[in-house]
């Protein structure tokens, strides 16, 4: 669930990339992952992603700066590498079918039901391609969307 709420009313430092993500799973507080930077290390191949999270009680409209923490995935630093992999997304964010994948056997990550390749390679193809760049904006709101409907910002280990 998501608790619409106006962000432009609250002070996020003069942050320009910011998304609202589901309302907090315990306190039902709404939630806000604001970037800090995001350094692209090409020469090691991964992507950083430095950014807070905030919680904003909608009852009284303010943030509750002692829950203000920085922003993981699944527990961890939000780090895009290749050592995990992605499922590749159409023009208009569908899965993409994996014409080899075999219905007769176990789902794994040789037999998926959907294209997938390396992390940092489809970020990076994706943001370098000459012909037709895709803007990091887009690129850093469509994985936050994608994480948070997996779940990846609802665990404790995030702000304790």
């Amino acid at each position: 669930m998501k608790t619409q709420i106006d962000i432009s009313k609250f002070d996020f430092k003069n942050r320009k990339l910011l998304k609202q993500i589901s309302d907090d799973p315990d306190t039902g507080f709404a939630r806000v992952v604001v970037a800090q930077r995001t350094n692209i290390l090409d020469d090691i191949q991964q992507i950083e992603l430095v950014a807070l999270t905030y919680y904003i009680n909608t009852k009284t409209g303010k943030i509750v700066p002692q829950m203000t923490h920085e922003t993981l995935s699944k527990s961890k630093k939000w780090i895009v590498s290749n050592e995990y992999h992605v499922t590749v997304l159409d023009a208009k964010g569908q899965p993409v079918p994996n014409p080899n994948f075999n219905k007769e056997q176990p789902e794994s990550e040789e037999n998926h039901p959907h294209r997938r390749m390396p992390a940092y390679d489809r970020f990076a193809g994706l943001l370098f391609n000459e012909t037709m760049p895709i803007s990091l904006p887009f690129i850093w709101k469509m994985s936050v969307d994608l994480d948070d409907a997996k779940g990846f910002f609802d665990t404790k280990d995030n702000y304790e």
